[in-house]
């Protein structure tokens, strides 16, 4: 039970390891307890004041004409990543920009990464998952694979292609495109 009785879910992800479950829903990430579904913690990832034509960092800058308004924030990817032991938490606002979340305390994160990887709307599908690539040396890698609809809406959506992998490794590149899309795919 939460406090708002009219929240809608999106994506549920589960934690192998603690057996935690993530709920995300619009303007809210949720941590059930393993053992009795309790919410542990909720993290509030909206309203916040946005447009299709603010840069995925902020608003400044941008006109108030420019639709600048209070702004459900829709998850769009729910993730447990196993290897850094983070949930990395999208949703369509910041241009569909990423943060990632400790899995023991969801309000600890990491400042969210002002590039675009989702959809930035509300009707518009993005589905993602990790897997492992070998881009940056022999050893596998685990990447972000992405694949978004493009909304149309605003300035940015050039910077989200339909297919991509993306890097996990934390810094510089975290969210960055490794490749634009592929020529062929194959599910095992």
């Amino acid at each position: 039970q939460t406090s708002n009785k009219s929240i809608n879910f999106t994506h549920i992800e589960y934690d192998s390891v603690s057996g935690s479950v993530y709920l995300g829903a619009v303007n809210w990430v949720y941590q059930l307890g393993a053992n009795d579904l309790q919410v542990e913690r909720a993290f509030r990832t909206g309203p916040i004041r946005d447009s299709p034509f603010c840069a995925p960092a902020d608003c400044s800058g941008v006109a108030e004409s420019n639709l600048v308004i209070p702004t459900n924030n829709v998850n769009k990817v729910l993730l447990v990543e196993p290897y850094a032991r983070m949930l990395i938490v999208c949703g369509s606002v910041h241009q569909g920009a990423c943060s990632r979340h400790r899995l023991e305390d969801i309000s600890v994160h990491e400042n969210l990464v002002p590039i675009p990887v989702v959809s930035n709307d509300e009707n518009s599908s993005t589905v993602a998952f990790i897997g492992p690539a070998r881009y940056s040396s022999v050893q596998l890698t685990p990447i972000l694979y992405v694949a978004a609809t493009n909304s149309r809406a605003g300035h940015y959506r050039d910077m989200v292609p339909a297919i991509s992998g993306r890097y996990l490794e934390s810094g510089s590149r975290l969210f960055n495109i490794i490749e634009h899309g592929f020529a062929s795919a194959r599910v095992d």
